[in-house]
């Protein structure tokens, strides 16, 4: 019971961590297309490191959950 519990338990961080994923690159693909409309004064460095490394780190958690199960 403890296993198909354990498997339940990772299946549903899988499945959080993927739409945590997709959230992250939503929201970097939104903030790039506003950068592109507002102005060049804006400097996307001091931004984009930051959800650039958030998405990294969201896959990096997919790829991890993944290879348990």
């Amino acid at each position: 019971m403890l296993k198909k519990d354990s498997n339940k338990d990772l299946s549903d961080a899988r499945m959080i961590a993927n739409r945590l994923n997709d959230l992250l690159h939503d929201d970097a693909y939104y903030r790039l297309q506003l950068n592109k409309e507002l102005s060049s004064e804006i400097d996307p460095m001091k931004w984009s490191e930051n959800v650039y490394t958030r998405c990294q780190l969201a896959e990096a958690l997919c790829r991890k959950l993944s290879g348990i199960m």
